[in-house]
Parts: C-alpha cells; sequence; structure tokens
C-alpha cells in the first residue's frame, strides 16, 4: 500500500487508477490516469531503486453511454454498417465541451466497451467461415480487451446529445471515445 501522504497527493489530484508495482525492495500501489502513467513511474523511480511493472492495466473512463434499441446481443446486428437504427450516443456533462464542432463532420469512429463480453476467449469462430482462429484475427467481441469500433453516419446533434446510425452496441454500453472519421486516412486502399 502507498504511503499516506503519496496516496493523499495522488487522490487528491485526481487520479484514477491503481497498479502494483515492484522493485527490490519495495511492493508499492501505484494511481494514474490513463495519459501520465510514464510520467508517474518516472517519478517514483528517481525516489527509489529500478522498479519492474508486476500488471500492465490502467483504467480508462467512459465518456457518455450509448442507449439504443439492442438489449441483448442477440438483438444486435453482427457488424454496426448492417443497422439503420437511430442510436443515441450520451456523452457525459464534464465532457460535453468535447463536442465543439462535431456536426462538420458526416461520419465518426465510435470506440466502446464490450462490457458484456467474455474476456477469458483467445479462440473464435466467425459466423462466415465456421473456421476456429485466434481471436486477434478475428472480431469478435469476446476477447481480453474487449474495445468495441464502428464508423458511424452523424444524423444531429442536441446539446450533449449524439444521434447515429450505423452502431451495433447493446442499450447502456459506455462510451470510450469519439473521432472523426477520414476516408483519406482510415481507408486502407486493396
Amino acid at each position: 500500500m502507498l504511503e499516506p501522504g503519496l496516496r493523499n497527493f495522488f487522490l487528491k489530484n485526481q487520479f484514477a487508477g491503481i497498479g502494483t508495482t515492484q522493485s527490490k525492495k519495495f511492493n508499492i500501489s501505484v494511481y494514474c490516469l490513463l495519459s501520465p502513467v510514464s510520467y508517474i513511474l518516472k517519478g517514483i523511480r528517481k525516489q527509489m531503486y529500478h522498479i519492474t511493472p508486476v500488471m500492465n492495466s490502467f483504467i480508462v473512463r467512459a465518456i457518455g453511454i450509448i442507449h439504443s434499441p439492442y438489449l441483448s446481443r442477440d438483438d444486435a446486428p453482427r457488424q454496426g454498417r448492417f443497422s439503420d437504427a437511430l442510436i443515441t450516443l450520451e456523452i457525459l456533462p464534464e465532457f460535453a465541451e468535447g463536442l465543439q464542432d462535431v456536426e462538420q463532420e458526416p461520419h465518426h469512429i465510435v470506440l466502446y466497451l464490450l462490457d458484456r463480453s467474455d474476456r477469458n476467449k483467445l479462440k473464435a469462430i466467425p459466423p462466415h467461415t465456421g473456421i476456429e482462429h485466434g481471436v486477434f484475427a478475428t472480431r469478435s467481441p469476446d476477447r481480453p480487451n474487449p474495445i468495441g469500433i464502428c464508423i458511424v453516419e452523424f444524423v444531429r446533434r442536441e446539446g450533449n446529445l449524439l444521434f447515429v446510425r450505423g452502431l451495433d452496441a447493446i442499450d447502456g454500453t459506455p462510451l470510450l471515445d469519439i473521432k472523426p472519421y477520414s476516408a483519406d486516412l482510415d481507408s486502407v486502399k486493396q
């Protein structure tokens, strides 16, 4: 456990995650945000001997929630582009300022957490092949880090609500990020 003063520093500065690291003499817990992990570890290394990470983990904060007509995996289409349903992305108030100019792009990349997936699966059988593959060679939602990605059509914005089409997420799915889609940058010519 962290020394109380150091723990209070991390909590006061709103560091959100916890990871454990070890050195030859210490076993400590580190609070961190997603982006400054290396910065924090560098600061700790200055104060102690060499630290070897025990667990490569971090915390990602949802920026919102996805509202859709799909109540289960069985209801949802296999891929978002097979759906014409109007889906609502509700952005949390603390992230609403980040929506400025989102209307300027007709398509966006949406990243979301497949929170009802099996994180222990390393093999999957895609429905279009019927042949077992390693999960990283498939688009299966069941995987160690179940992050969903879809390119959606932007329909409209109402305050902190975005209305989109082409998303396969189940109702209540945590929304991780939204990025503008660029055909020039995001498409691969085959």
